[in-house]
């Protein structure tokens, strides 16, 4: 009795820091089904009139099309593909569709199309600074340009919970949102893109952007995160090894993955690697493990400032990075974007600083909200990121598609085409397994790989089809025809680009001190 009684109260404790609402086990009012069925009554959902039926799940079978499925090595000429209502019911030749598998079915011919999984975007942030008809724009574009998934890695939850659901069940065009709650070392809440995703609370004391270090409570943490319907756990700077090693502990036993940046600082990459992570993100930042615990605290007794050092990609330390990873299967995202846009970027908040009057180091500063480095980091530029993700690559590691970075509002395609041809044309990686970057390696991240990511039979009907063949170059990925997400069909030929709402890049802004 008395245990039951202290896992009652466990299981409080953690709901009402999670602010999960429970529900009296003795309800004043039954569902309305269920009190239909006590009473006698009849009762309809809102909105349906009485005798009305649901609606019969769609069908559709899309016929003689060449598979390219992430599954296989090879494409799979005439094929067919039978979805009923979200899910893959059947992937058969074409000449053996039977009358049943066409039976009520729209049946689109398929000659001379490409068929492959839904893209996956595996890093990207509509939800730093929550505007909805922003983040419908942008959503909107990915969704016509092939993508069926997009991960947020960290941003305002409770717009983020909303737009998932509003995705999920189809209120607007856009890929399947999944996103993360935040643990960081305390001292990383003056950030201001905190500010920015906790307008009204605390940023640092809310469930989804925590504070944490080595003598919190993870258990409760943990549950916290887990409480905002979150699919993973981010975890982003000023962490130390210790407290790494606890997050990526606890969340096991949870159940709920984790999503990190490959260094936190202090902790460096083989930290990370070690506390067994799902994800990676930013292959630039690998070379952190050749930076000592005593390194970076005599960087910090000599005051800080620049923590960039040079690092030989030859180092030892590297390869340990690689071998862990390949231990725990944690995939890497290596957000070439990133560091081809840097040139782009700094121009664009040298004339943002411009229209605010201060300088461009002052736009840093104040973007930064004055948070110093913790840690050293290595330098590193394109051509750099480019050896690091093919030496991942070739020690085995799973290589995801994913940006980070600002798509111009006037482009018709989304940045995530470009970092699919960084992979292949950059890193060299060959474009099947390009492809497979961008589709199940990016369910695999999600940790949804039974789900997503491949065309079987069982799983969601995300689909892109395409009139070249993507496995003759990375541009061919731009001759969409159709995207299908979860069985239902959005035609390239329908997609408005619309207005974005002139915001340009969803991030802060920096017109006074935070």
């Amino acid at each position: 009795m008395k245990e039951g009684i202290k896992t009652v109260k466990s299981v409080l404790k953690i709901a009402a820091l999670s602010g999960i609402a429970l529900m009296s086990a003795m309800p004043v009012h039954a569902h309305p089904e269920d009190e239909a069925q006590l009473t006698g009554h009849s009762w309809q959902p809102q909105g349906r009139p009485p005798g009305a039926q649901a609606k019969k799940e769609e069908k559709h079978v899309y016929t003689n099309v060449t598979l390219i499925d992430a599954v296989s090595d090879q494409p799979k000429s005439n094929m067919a593909i039978v979805v009923k209502g979200e899910k893959i019911t059947a992937v058969v030749p074409t000449s053996q569709l039977t009358s049943a598998m066409q039976k009520d079915a729209e049946v689109v011919d398929g000659s001379g199309w490409y068929v492959m999984p839904g893209l996956i975007e595996s890093h990207g942030h509509v939800g730093t600074v929550p505007n909805q008809s922003r983040a419908e724009f942008l959503l909107n574009r990915q969704l016509y340009a092939g993508i069926t998934t997009a991960r947020d890695l960290a941003g305002d939850v409770r717009f983020l919970a909303n737009l998932s659901r509003q995705s999920l069940i189809k209120e607007i065009p856009a890929p399947d949102v999944k996103y993360v709650a935040l643990m960081a070392g305390p001292k990383f809440f003056v950030d201001p893109r905190t500010k920015s995703s906790g307008r009204g609370v605390t940023p640092g004391e809310v469930s989804w952007m925590q504070a944490v270090t080595e003598d919190s409570d993870m258990k409760v943490a943990v549950a916290r995160s887990r409480g905002t319907w979150a699919t993973a756990i981010k975890t982003y700077a000023n962490i130390d090894g210790k407290t790494m090693k606890k997050i990526g502990k606890e969340a096991r036993k949870q159940g709920i993955p984790v999503w990190s940046h490959v260094q936190v600082g202090p902790a460096h990459s083989l930290d990370v690697a070690k506390a067994g992570v799902h994800s990676m993100s930013h292959a630039c930042d690998i070379p952190s493990a050749v930076f000592t615990d005593k390194m970076n605290k005599e960087f910090l007794k000599n005051g800080g400032g620049n923590p960039m050092r040079d690092v030989s990609l030859d180092h030892p330390k590297i390869a340990e990075v690689f071998a862990e990873m390949k231990k725990h299967n944690t995939v890497l995202d290596p957000t070439l974007s990133v560091y081809a846009n840097r040139k782009e970027r700094e121009k664009q908040m040298r004339e943002m600083a411009k229209k605010q009057g201060i300088s461009y180091e002052e736009m840093q500063k104040r973007r930064r909200g004055g948070r110093k480095a913790t840690s050293l980091r290595a330098k590193c530029d394109l051509d750099k990121a480019y050896k690091i993700t093919k030496m991942a690559y070739d020690a085995g590691i799973k290589i995801v598609a994913g940006t980070d970075a600002w798509t111009p509002d006037t482009a018709m395609f989304p940045k995530l085409h470009d970092e699919i041809r960084m992979l292949n044309e950059g890193v060299g990686m060959p474009m099947m397994d390009v492809l497979k970057a961008a589709t199940i390696n990016g369910a695999i991240a999600i940790g949804q790989e039974d789900e997503i990511g491949s065309i079987e039979e069982g799983k969601f009907a995300n689909l892109l089809f395409l009139k070249k063949n993507p496995l003759n170059g990375t541009d061919n990925l731009k001759s969409v025809v159709l995207t299908v997400k979860r069985g239902t069909e959005y035609y390239r030929k329908d997609f408005v680009l619309g207005s974005s709402g002139g915001m340009g890049p969803m991030m802060p802004q920096s017109s006074k001190k935070q």
